[in-house]
């Protein structure tokens, strides 16, 4: 289905000869088949071919049967310069077996971060399927499935992705993280082709991030080790969850992107309590300005201490509670009590006064609302 006219099979073939390998026509017809797909989908250019095709031939010289899967998410491994399949998938399934030689074209460009051999796995696949979705309809983007996955008995994941079984969890939840850091997802693959994945975590140098790769990769193997008939480990949905919830946390806002990853949360339990955590959460951000002494700063304001002196102090955060009408304020001047922690006080004001006056909060349940948001912040 390609317009793209180059001699890729003169180009593999030249390549193999260079480095003894020894494929055979299906292999090179299928190889062939890859490179056209990435450069339909605008990964390479043609420029790009003769390096690109390189890495692959330079990843295995032979491919070689086995008899099995490697574990229960792979039918393949590289393994000294050798391309070991279970060669009898394809009798079984063509398609799928054609899919499984993508991944591994796929593999050969990305690399295996070894920290995250999961993550590195699950984005291979990504790749695969991007391109053999291109290869087999000409179309750029794979259409979305509406599924339901059963983990173990009462535990159900809800997945809406277009990907076959293999890896949809980890691609789901790959998903949603590119949502939340607004990271397009083919200009990712692009450039992982060129800088493989080898160490996938050094893009990402926030310490909440790198806990989330190695979430998933945790999720990943209680996937592999459920696929390979050792049973449901119930930490698997446990993990699940809490991936979801820490990516719920680091939404700022209630944009599109927001809106999509609501849409890929893999249960509605879970997306009504990531929903009513973001809910709270955007209301603490409504960020109150609290001019004093005629002098404005987000942020910040000024008090007048026991001692008569000025007392510059940080706003944590502001609140309007609906149901009393009332707005709190809770706020630091940045000292410290006996045991080093840091001192917080609370009041309730008018957001709407040119020079508010902090009340004092007067009953035991307004300091639970703010106890209870204290608690949510300091969690996050």
């Amino acid at each position: 289905m390609s317009d793209i006219k180059i001699p890729i099979k003169a180009i593999v073939e030249n390549l193999e000869e260079k480095h003894n390998c020894n494929y055979n026509d299906e292999i090179k017809f299928l190889m062939r088949r890859f490179f056209i797909s990435l450069l339909n989908l605008g990964f390479i250019e043609p420029k790009d071919l003769m390096m690109i095709v390189e890495k692959t031939v330079k990843k295995f010289k032979e491919i070689k049967p086995i008899l099995g899967e490697i574990n229960g998410l792979e039918f393949y491994k590289f393994e000294n310069n050798v391309l070991f399949v279970y060669d009898d998938y394809k009798k079984f399934n063509e398609i799928a077996y054609e899919k499984m030689i993508f991944k591994a074209f796929a593999e050969t460009l990305l690399g295996i971060d070894e920290k995250h051999k999961g993550v590195s796995n699950a984005l291979s696949e990504l790749l695969g399927e991007k391109a053999f979705n291109m290869d087999t309809t000409g179309k750029k983007e794979i259409d979305i499935k509406n599924y339901n996955v059963m983990l173990g008995e009462g535990h159900i994941v809800e997945l809406h992705f277009g990907y076959d079984e293999r890896y949809n969890i980890a691609l789901t939840l790959l998903k949603q993280l590119f949502l939340c850091l607004n990271i397009k997802e083919n200009d990712l693959i692009k450039n992982l082709i060129f800088n493989n994945t080898d160490k996938i975590h050094s893009l990402f140098n926030n310490k909440k991030l790198l806990l989330l790769f190695d979430i998933l990769e945790v999720i990943t193997l209680l996937e592999n080790n459920r696929l390979s008939g050792n049973g449901f480990n119930v930490k698997e949905i446990e993990y699940i969850n809490k991936y979801q919830f820490v990516i719920n946390s680091i939404f700022t806002s209630d944009d599109e992107n927001y809106k999509e990853f609501c849409k890929l949360i893999t249960s509605k339990d879970i997306r009504e309590e990531c929903l009513q955590k973001h809910k709270e959460k955007t209301l603490l951000r409504t960020s109150t300005q609290i001019k004093n002494n005629n002098t404005e700063k987000d942020n910040m304001f000024t008090i007048v201490g026991e001692d008569g002196k000025d007392v510059i102090c940080e706003i944590l955060f502001t609140y309007h509670h609906e149901e009393n009408g009332k707005d709190y304020i809770a706020y630091t001047d940045n000292t410290l009590d006996e045991e080093g922690n840091t001192k917080v006080y609370a009041s309730t004001f008018n957001p709407d006064e040119e020079n508010p006056t902090l009340l004092p909060i007067e009953t035991n349940e307004e300091w639970k609302i703010v106890e209870g948001i204290l608690e949510s912040l300091s969690e996050e």
